[in-house]
């Protein structure tokens, strides 16, 4: 295996080895990340999980970089795991085992009370040294025929009209959509395109951004307006969902037709 293992033979020296508890204790947390929780005994399981790469070393940074090159990875958590080198059975119920290194890349941040999972559905607990990383922020990718991304200090208050403090009309709002699953801002662009297909009111602006509550994101919202909304419009930090359900705003962006598309009546 890619990391050492004391005792090849008792599931409990691997867990009390602190050749693990000191691994990931002294990992450095990689630029653009925040800790969520460290040196746990048990994984996480979420709906989008976006693989398991086994390591060489305890290495936050290459992990980071797993998860920077998967669009829609917003966290990952590294850790240690006992493997047996055969299937245990009733003629060798304990074989000898090794220990490795894996990273988990996952859609949605969480925190420590979801580290639920330590292994023993197969067996004993074989999970140690977990450390769970979570993007501190997310930019989401261009999209072809807009201008954007720009960072919004929060979601667009969306208020039917928009008016400038000289009360000259700018923009309409037009509609929202609440997508779960990838943070993908091509979902956002159709949408918009669709919109202007089928109503009088053309979207020339979009406003993009997570939704999290209890920690956990629940979706990403498309919100869509007629013309470019001024920044200092974005003042919706908190919200509720269209069930009444509180969240919290964050990786708020903004993206602008290049090309307007004409069309009030």
């Amino acid at each position: 295996g890619s990391a050492p293992i004391a005792d090849t033979r008792s599931w409990q020296a691997f867990l009390s080895d602190t050749t693990y508890d000191n691994l990931a204790t002294g990992a450095s947390t990689p630029s653009n990340y925040r800790l969520a929780f460290q040196n746990y005994n048990a994984s996480v399981s979420l709906p989008d999980y976006y693989g398991v790469y086994k390591l060489y070393d305890y290495a936050p940074q290459q992990c980071a970089q797993l998860c920077d090159d998967h669009f829609s990875c917003k966290a990952f958590n590294i850790f240690v795991e006992r493997d047996p080198t055969q299937d245990p059975g009733a003629d060798c119920p304990n074989p000898a085992a090794t220990a490795n290194y894996f990273c988990t890349l996952w859609g949605s941040p969480v925190s420590g009370d979801d580290a639920t999972n330590d292994g023993q559905e197969q067996g004993p607990p074989d999970l140690d040294g977990q450390n769970f990383v979570i993007k501190k922020y997310l930019t989401p990718a261009n999209i072809t025929g807009y201008t954007g991304p720009v960072k919004l200090p929060a979601a667009i208050n969306s208020t039917n009209v928009f008016y400038t403090e000289e009360n000259q009309k700018i923009g309409v709002f037009i509609g929202m959509r609440l997508f779960k699953g990838d943070y993908n801002p091509e979902l956002c662009s159709n949408l918009c395109d669709t919109k202007t297909s089928l109503r009088f009111t053309a979207c020339n602006y979009i406003n993009i951004y997570l939704a999290t509550t209890n920690n956990i994101d629940t979706g990403m919202f498309c919100g869509l307006y007629s013309s470019s909304i001024p920044s200092s419009l974005a003042t919706v930090y908190e919200s509720e969902d269209g069930n009444g359900t509180p969240y919290k705003v964050s990786n708020s962006w903004a993206f602008t037709r290049n090309l307007s598309e004409s069309g009030e009546v």
